[in-house]
């Protein structure tokens, strides 16, 4: 089963389906824009489609073990599980001036092994996928808006070493900042790192 995050596994799919490409803009719309929950409500494509989608992709490839609120009520924090048994975390900072942000993982465990960090401690386990990386949003997104809350932050800021998984974390900045889809200002996504320079020049060619 496929993330339906995962933009190339679903431009791949819907190209097998004699699919035209402007398909794909509508269900980002629907996914991004409209922010609906379950893709069989995505009425701007056919039954027939949204039928062959349930069957080889979902929303919901991670699995929410365990949510935890803060007492004053500032942070949630989301325990999620992946689907071959490892378990990262995502964290919502509600701040005073009215800021939401989301702390998301890219890697399950980590390799760096920084002494202040519990996570390094795990080792590396695996890379997150794209789907994964951008679940996490999704989560959050979905959980503000039931509190009429908008997110407005993302940082590269929880399990793992972003630019020891670039390929897939910058899948997902396409996403995050892209036009058609989640359209943040690259000033409100943010990417913590121990310094791995090689990822950096990338970035810096990359966008």
């Amino acid at each position: 089963m496929h993330s339906i995050y995962d933009t190339a596994a679903l431009q791949k799919f819907l190209e097998e389906q004699g699919e035209k490409p402007f398909r794909l803009t509508q269900i980002h719309h629907a996914l991004y824009k409209d922010l609906i929950e379950d893709i069989s409500s995505c009425t701007t494509i056919s039954q027939k489609l949204r039928e062959s989608m349930q069957e080889q992709f979902t929303q919901h490839i991670l699995t929410v073990s365990h949510i935890a609120n803060s007492e004053n009520g500032q942070t949630t924090k989301f325990l999620l599980d992946t689907h071959d048994g490892n378990h990262i975390e995502c964290v919502i900072m509600r701040h005073l001036s009215g800021r939401n942000t989301l702390c998301i993982s890219c890697q399950a465990g980590c390799p760096m092994a920084c002494t202040f960090c519990a996570t390094g401690k795990l080792g590396l386990l695996r890379n997150l996928t794209v789907g994964e990386i951008v679940e996490q949003v999704m989560l959050a997104i979905h959980y503000l808006k039931k509190e009429k809350l908008q997110l407005r932050n993302i940082v590269f800021m929880g399990m793992g070493e972003p630019f020891l998984n670039y390929p897939e974390v910058k899948k997902a900045l396409e996403i995050f900042c892209g036009p058609k889809c989640l359209n943040f200002s690259e000033r409100r996504v943010t990417i913590s790192t121990c310094g791995i320079v090689p990822g950096i020049k990338k970035l810096m060619v990359d966008h």
